[in-house]
């Protein structure tokens, strides 16, 4: 969501980080979802991004693997056998989408609301379509103005309306021959 939806610009983590974190957190298979990832991605080195991921993946625990609606997550044994259940929280504090967006959100339903409307979220998804359209990623020195123009109609026309601009322009004319 971050990286794809927003455009947020993440780092990986360093892969021996994250296996000591693991080896330090121990087994967290007997936790929810959300337990497991809260203990794990707690420690100061984790949060500073994980403030911002866990919240937005949160609003999707209402949905199993396949995306199936579920009421409760549940939890299996080795051999397949239910061992307990656990309640759903898709609750979501502090989702910093933007500024000045939503400060809590109860699941999935609001958060693409929220993204709906989100200045931040449209300019991404120019950025997208500019890049799927131009089949390269955006060069901010070359195509700053196109984009820059693409972003500012997606603040005020309806993404339909975004899209078929994003295709049905003058630029379309000036492509090199491959």
């Amino acid at each position: 969501m971050r990286k794809v939806v927003l455009c947020d610009i993440l780092g990986d983590p360093p892969a021996d980080a994250v296996a000591a974190r693991e080896d330090e957190v121990g087994d967290l298979s007997t936790f929810s979802n959300r337990e497991g990832a809260d203990r794990l991605t707690s420690a100061s080195a984790c949060i500073s991004c994980h403030r911002s991921i866990n919240g937005l993946g949160y609003s999707f625990e209402g949905y199993d693997q396949l995306g199936a609606r579920r009421p409760v997550e549940p939890l299996f044994d080795a051999q397949g056998n239910l061992v307990r259940t656990f309640p759903i929280d898709t609750s979501v504090t502090e989702p910093n989408i933007e500024w000045g967006g939503p400060t809590q959100l109860t699941g999935s339903n609001q958060l693409v609301h929220a993204l709906a409307s989100s200045t931040k979220a449209r300019a991404c998804y120019s950025r997208r379509m500019f890049e799927y359209y131009t089949l390269r990623q955006v060069d901010s020195a070359k195509d700053g103005c196109a984009l820059a123009d693409t972003e500012k109609k997606t603040g005020t026309n309806d993404l339909r309306t975004t899209l078929i601009d994003s295709i049905a322009n003058e630029d379309i004319f000036w492509r090199k021959q491959p």
